[in-house]
């Protein structure tokens, strides 16, 4: 049986990442490195956490909460509190990658250890923490990263066997097999947040953002709040980009970020 190697912040050099309520978790998102997969999985997982500190100042390092290696293997990179990787959808969903390039023109194909530790590890994700909804309903809340976002990851190979998986999940649920192993206890240190970044904002820091973007995305930055804490500065950096790269997913109009990002600083300078 699959098991879970404990990374949890080995490869988030950069700081801290921002934080959500675990019950806010609604989806799991599987991706593919859209890289031929690696026989050595530290190489690896240290590769990906250097493309994704050159992907943007506010990523802290590698932001998968999870990844799959070539022989199966089974990384949990970040808390399941941790909001990472992107597409503006991170603040309800947990990013599990697999290794390896399962489309065009590579078309490579998952090993079947690869295969076997994702529906395992999906399905304990979906069946074993009641504290989040995601993998109450496996069809809709199990997804492809191109369900979310405008790209072909996780490549047509691994989408095609994660539609086979979800649906033995969602039918071991109508129909529940014999009680599985828990999935191993994991207790990482809590990570503190810097206080130096860390504001509280007021009902009248909430006006002003309302004043600043609109009632859509206030709920959107509410949702993704540790009760009532943000980084403001991390906020400024990548919530523009982020709205945008949702509304590209929902194929609406795209917003000026430049005007936003220059409200938001106007915002800061007010507190």
């Amino acid at each position: 049986m699959p098991t879970i190697i404990n990374s949890i912040h080995k490869y988030r050099p950069r700081g801290n990442w921002g934080q959500r309520p675990v019950k806010n978790i609604q989806k799991l998102v599987v991706h593919h490195s859209a890289a031929e997969a690696s026989d050595n999985p530290e190489a690896r997982l240290t590769q990906i956490m250097g493309w994704h500190l050159a992907n943007s100042p506010a990523w802290m390092g590698l932001s998968y909460h999870y990844v799959i290696t070539k022989n199966g293997n089974i990384y949990q990179t970040n808390n399941h509190e941790d909001l990472t990787w992107t597409d503006g959808v991170n603040w309800n969903s947990l990013g599990i990658l697999v290794d390896g390039y399962f489309h065009a023109p590579n078309n490579n194909q998952p090993t079947s250890q690869q295969l076997e530790s994702l529906e395992w590890l999906l399905t304990e994700l979906a069946t074993k923490h009641p504290e989040f909804s995601a993998g109450n309903n496996p069809l809709l809340d199990i997804v492809g990263h191109r369900d979310v976002g405008q790209t072909a990851c996780p490549g047509d190979i691994l989408y095609s066997k994660l539609v086979e998986i979800k649906q033995r999940i969602n039918q071991n649920i109508k129909n529940p097999q014999p009680a599985k192993t828990p999935l191993p206890t994991i207790n990482p240190q809590p990570v503190k947040p810097d206080a130096t970044n860390i504001i509280y904002p007021t009902e009248q820091t909430w006006q002003k953002l309302l004043q600043a973007t609109n009632q859509e995305h206030l709920d959107y930055l509410k949702n993704g709040l540790n009760e009532n804490e943000v980084n403001l500065n991390l906020f400024v950096d990548n919530y523009a980009d982020r709205i945008n790269e949702r509304k590209q997913a929902e194929k609406s109009p795209a917003k000026d970020t430049t005007q936003i990002k220059n409200l938001l600083n106007q915002i800061l300078n007010l507190i």
